[in-house]
């Protein structure tokens, strides 16, 4: 047997708005629905509401020389239980934050007060934060300090209740390979010239064996019809989250025609960004 691998479904990501719902939505600037809603702080290119997209590469930027020092995001989103924070395609690392919340009976005020949660610093470009007890709250606060004015940009935020163990059924020998991406080419003399061209990223193999029904259900329920093809979140053996997707969109079961059901199927993912 491996060691633990865990996977967060999207469908669990309470900052996605998937389907075009009402909820989430982004509080900053609403004076719509709220009283006293803080600024926007945006690119007007890459605003806010990006962070509602499930693709990396519609971030959230704020301004260019104008950024302040301090940003806060406030989010609102249907009230459920949240075990994992992530930060997703980060640019500028080290940026410090704390995360808060207000639960739904409380309602909202920007002045709060807030419950705090969590706080760090987004110290590389993928970020996730497993919480020590879960936390059931509707008003989400995101105050990010030390911002410099040249400003910084987040790809997505992930607020989710659960995460899915498959760890019992991970086979040894998974195949785990760095893409460098480069051009290669000779200068007049012929030597070798590499030029790095974006973020490196990972393929993974992940053998599953002798799956029953009700773990094939759950890995369908991350890469499966139900996922839409919208990122998941991996939080690896070195509990490292990335948000990763199917790589070559199939999935596919060899069925052991042996009672119980048992199956068998290599899981190839990409990590994003």
């Amino acid at each position: 047997m491996g060691t633990t691998t865990r996977f967060i479904r999207p469908a669990d990501n309470k900052i996605l708005n998937l389907f075009g719902s009402t909820l989430p939505r982004i509080i900053n600037g609403d004076t719509a629905n709220f009283a006293d809603p803080p600024a926007l702080v945006e690119d007007p290119q890459y605003p806010m509401s990006n962070l509602l997209n499930p693709s990396l590469y519609t971030p959230w930027v704020t301004p260019q020389g104008t950024t302040p020092s301090t940003v806060e995001l406030h989010i609102q989103t249907v009230s459920s239980t949240i075990a994992f924070l992530g930060f997703f395609g980060c640019r500028l690392l080290s940026l410090p934050f704390t995360a808060s919340y207000r639960i739904a009976s409380a309602g909202y005020s920007s002045t709060g007060p807030w419950t705090s949660l969590i706080g760090g610093s987004l110290d590389a470009r993928h970020n996730g934060f497993v919480l020590a007890a879960s936390t059931i709250g509707m008003y989400w606060r995101f105050l990010f300090t030390f911002a410099p004015a040249s400003g910084f940009s987040i790809g997505s935020i992930s607020l989710a209740p659960v995460t899915q163990d498959l760890g019992i059924v991970y086979s040894p020998g998974a195949e785990d390979l760095m893409v460098f991406p480069s051009i290669q080419s000779r200068n007049g003399a012929g030597h070798l010239e590499v030029v790095s061209v974006g973020d490196p990223r990972r393929l993974v193999v992940l053998p599953f064996r002798t799956v029953t029904d009700a773990m094939r259900t759950k890995i369908d329920a991350i890469f499966g019809a139900a996922s839409r093809r919208e990122p998941a979140v991996w939080i690896d053996q070195n509990d490292v989250a990335r948000p990763v997707v199917l790589a070559n969109s199939d999935l596919r079961w060899r069925h052991a025609w042996a009672p119980p059901n048992l199956w068998d199927c290599d899981v190839e993912i990409e990590v994003l960004g």
